[in-house]
């Protein structure tokens, strides 16, 4: 590993590390509401139930948008590679890691010729599963937008939302755009790059939804699906760590902190650990009015984690292979 290399992980660590110290010196994270959470059965078991259903969901966009490229690997398959790169996601020092790993093992799943068109299509999988996330941010967003809007040191992030859902949709335009691809400067770059070949084949692969864009269509509602379910999981947990604020509980204002602070931890690498706790504490006191953020990140990314130890026997089977 290069020098930069180290450098950045260590920089990754250090901010983790002060995030977690500060939620922790801060009295953000109580311990004891989170041992009497692990207690109850039915909260645990429904959180996992909810969590599982997320990630078979989400292989069965994988699959679906494989299929525009030709014949898919076999919806068990797709599972059992969901849950690797889930479980890699969760443990890996960046945010794409499972995404690599996954790629790594579809790839021999996909007949010679086909690999990479195949593969890039997990590019299209982690956007439309961010455009997903986006949508139902937005929607609960514009739900009660005069009332977030109103809380002034909120507006900063209501813009920097709105300018991330900009680029994300101008960056996926882009993306699918024939004038685009078919630009002369842009295939000169793409022809002196080394591996210019191969990064031609994949765009060019992810021009073929431009003539079926039901796929696009259903990976889209499957990752509002997707997400649904991973809302329902954190009110589940919300629930069951009896998060109340001064003036009760707000249902739209819970959702709309919720999907905000899990928009931010998407981008966020070790499993968001040291992100998620701050970003929650700071979202959930200020959208929705409610203490115990830092409770619920923390109960999530357990959770989450938990959900995904399958994707252990995953790999194990697919390295014995």
């Amino acid at each position: 590993m290069k020098l930069k290399n180290w450098l950045i992980l260590f920089l990754k660590l250090a901010v983790a590390a002060g995030l977690v110290g500060y939620v922790l010196a801060s009295g953000k994270i109580d311990f004891g509401r989170l041992k009497q959470l692990s207690l109850s059965p039915a909260i645990v078991l429904g959180t996992l139930g909810l969590l599982t259903a997320q990630l078979i969901v989400s292989a069965w966009r994988t699959q679906r948008l494989l299929r525009a490229h030709g014949p898919a690997p076999s919806f068990w398959t797709i599972v059992k590679l969901t849950f690797l790169g889930a479980f890699f996601d969760a443990v890996s020092i960046t945010s794409v890691g499972g995404d690599a790993i996954k790629a790594w093992y579809l790839a021999q799943q996909i007949p010679l010729g086909r690999r990479t068109e195949a593969v890039s299509v997990l590019v299209v999988d982690r956007l439309l599963g961010l455009l997903g996330l986006l949508t139902l941010t937005l929607a609960a967003v514009a739900w009660r937008f005069g009332s977030l809007w109103s809380e002034g040191a909120l507006r900063p992030y209501l813009i920097g939302l709105l300018a991330v859902c900009a680029g994300l949709v101008i960056g996926s335009l882009m993306l699918f755009s024939r004038r685009l691809h078919n630009w002369g400067p842009l295939s000169w770059i793409l022809k002196k790059l080394p591996f210019g070949h191969t990064v031609e084949r994949a765009y060019s692969s992810m021009q073929a939804f431009r003539g079926a864009p039901i796929f696009l269509l259903e990976g889209w509602l499957m990752s509002l699906g997707v997400h649904t379910l991973s809302s329902a999981s954190g009110y589940v947990l919300a629930s069951g760590l009896g998060m109340r604020g001064e003036s009760g509980f707000d249902a739209s204002l819970f959702l709309a902190a919720l999907l905000i602070a899990n928009f931010v931890c998407s981008f966020a690498s070790f499993g968001a650990i040291g992100v998620g706790q701050a970003a929650f504490a700071f979202v959930f006191e200020r959208v929705a009015r409610l203490s115990g953020g830092a409770d619920l990140a923390t109960a999530a990314q357990v959770a989450f984690f938990v959900s995904k130890t399958p994707g252990i026997l995953a790999w194990m089977m697919a390295r014995k292979k």
